[in-house]
């Protein structure tokens, strides 16, 4: 009998073990202390699908198995899951040959190709910066709406999702060529990010064809109607104003913009 229970025990145990190791997504190494689970750990852990996770003052590494490294800055938070972490505060810096998305303040970040490297940060006011270093990473809001293709030295931020039900509507700056179509209706294509935007606003038609700088207020998207900018100032580009800064920035003004970890508001490059 008790030959028995041991052997019941022991199979328990290795099934036990083995359900944790197919679990099991990464490790996270740190000089530092970092809670995950809700848990203090020094040093190096294992980590699991849906888990918690907070830095201290210092940062640190996840590794992924599916070959994604993530680099989580200092004072930062989020829940990691296998194919995606959703940052909650703070900074990430993301590396990955296989698909993975970031998903901050409603917003969701993934890389338009392999071996692609980019940051991605949530300030304490909600502001969302994204940058690339290498590759391309592609920006939706939470209707899977198209509004960004951020390429290396051209950050991008957002104030918050601008789809998100009940926001505010949001400042918008941009650079690139007015066109027109069969039904008059006319738009902007961003010579930094390529997204094509509805624009409105007076004396648009003389602009046809140029390329010009335009500040207004942005206007959400659905499925089957793209995002507009009700158009406040345009002018033709000069080389003056958001042309020299290298970043385009939706949802907020210039002066109000989050800065990440090595760049600075107005920087055309990390």
């Amino acid at each position: 009998m008790i030959a028995k229970s041991v052997v019941v025990a022991v199979a328990l145990f290795s099934s036990s073990i083995a359900l944790a190791a197919s679990s099991a997504i990464g490790t996270v190494s740190t000089r530092g202390e970092i809670r995950v689970g809700g848990y203090t750990v020094r040093g190096t852990a294992t980590l699991f699908d849906n888990t918690a996770l907070e830095t201290s003052d210092f940062a640190a590494l996840l590794r992924l198995d599916r070959g994604t490294e993530i680099k989580l800055a200092g004072g930062s938070s989020g829940t990691l899951f296998r194919d995606r972490l959703i940052l909650s505060r703070g900074e990430t810096e993301l590396t990955t040959s296989t698909p993975f998305q970031l998903d901050a303040s409603g917003l969701q970040v993934s890389p338009s190709a392999p071996n692609t490297s980019g940051i991605v940060s949530v300030s304490q006011e909600n502001t969302v910066e994204v940058a690339t270093l290498k590759g391309e990473l592609r920006v939706t809001d939470s209707h899977g709406i198209l509004l960004a293709h951020v390429g290396p030295g051209s950050p991008v931020s957002f104030s918050a999702d601008p789809s998100a039900a009940g926001a505010p509507a949001a400042a918008f700056s941009d650079i690139g060529i007015v066109s027109v179509d069969k039904s008059g209706q006319y738009f902007l294509t961003s010579s930094l990010t390529g997204v094509k935007y509805q624009i409105s606003g007076k004396d648009l038609s003389k602009y046809v064809g140029d390329k010009v700088t335009i500040n207004g207020t942005l206007i959400s998207g659905t499925a089957d109607k793209p995002i507009s900018v009700a158009v406040s100032s345009i002018g033709i580009n000069g080389g003056t104003g958001i042309s020299t800064l290298g970043k385009v920035l939706i949802g907020t003004s210039l002066a109000g913009a989050g800065v990440g970890i090595g760049y600075a508001v107005g920087s055309a490059s990390p």
